[in-house]
């Protein structure tokens, strides 16, 4: 009896390291998605930045020619 005991045990240790090594591979994922997404806003970020101030040099320059 007691060996069925730590039998089950430890098929429900095995059980539950499993789901955890599939929850830190997701983890991962999400992790490494997360990433590509926030330097790709970066990016955007970035390029909108250098944009306005491209725009504002050019509506300085017409303000001085007004």
């Amino acid at each position: 009896m007691n060996i069925s005991k730590i039998e089950l045990l430890e098929n429900e240790l095995e059980k539950s390291s499993s789901r955890l090594e599939l929850l830190e591979k997701e983890y991962d994922i999400i992790n490494e998605e997360h990433d590509e997404i926030h330097n790709e806003l970066c990016r955007k970020i970035l390029n909108l930045r250098k944009f306005i101030h491209e725009e504002e040099k050019i509506i300085k320059k017409i303000n001085k020619k007004i």
